[in-house]
């Protein structure tokens, strides 16, 4: 999915987001939908992210996966360099896994 967002690919979005998705940025106290952050997704060659220290916890048909992030992104002459870490919720939904819910919160 980390391609797929560089890339600008919202074809990827649409089909593994659930239809109750959201995502919260505990930073910036902002959340969006499905239908808002699918429409935020859009080609970014000065964009670059790199995860890692990946922790995956089944709970059945729900899953928790938490990981730490480092991004940085450039915006006009800025450039900003961000370390996170996200948790995201998937669950089954007619044996298909989707993502239900991510929260970002900035690691100082």
């Amino acid at each position: 999915m980390i391609r797929a967002q560089i890339n600008g690919d919202k074809s990827v979005f649409e089909k593994y987001l659930a239809d109750n998705y959201g995502f919260f940025d505990a930073g910036m106290h902002k959340s969006m939908d499905r239908t808002k952050a699918i429409s935020k997704i859009k080609a970014n060659s000065t964009f670059s992210k790199t995860c890692g220290n990946y922790q995956l916890i089944p709970e059945g048909d729900k899953a928790l996966l938490k990981s730490v992030c480092s991004y940085t992104a450039k915006e006009l002459v800025f450039i900003s360099n961000i370390k996170a870490e996200f948790t995201h919720r998937f669950a089954k939904f007619n044996g298909q896994w989707k993502l239900v819910y991510e929260e970002k919160r900035e690691i100082f």
